[in-house]
């Protein structure tokens, strides 16, 4: 724990990975999604959807105003 943020990991398996595309995907309206894509795909498949992600702004985080 650091500064009141904690980071727990945990392996997930590849059937999980592929089920949690697809709900991502099925959020995003994507149709190109095939649940029997092979592992490589699939990663290159979640690459792309984070970069769809970035590019919407979705992970930037809120900025700090402070007062005096």
């Amino acid at each position: 724990m650091e500064q009141g943020v904690s980071v727990m990991t945990s392996k997930v398996s590849l059937e999980r990975f592929t089920y949690n595309l697809g709900i991502l995907a099925g959020l995003m309206d994507e149709t190109q999604f095939d649940s029997e894509m092979p592992k490589a795909e699939a990663f290159k498949y979640w690459l792309n959807l984070v970069k769809r992600l970035k590019d919407a702004g979705f992970f930037k985080q809120a900025r700090r105003i402070s007062h005096l």
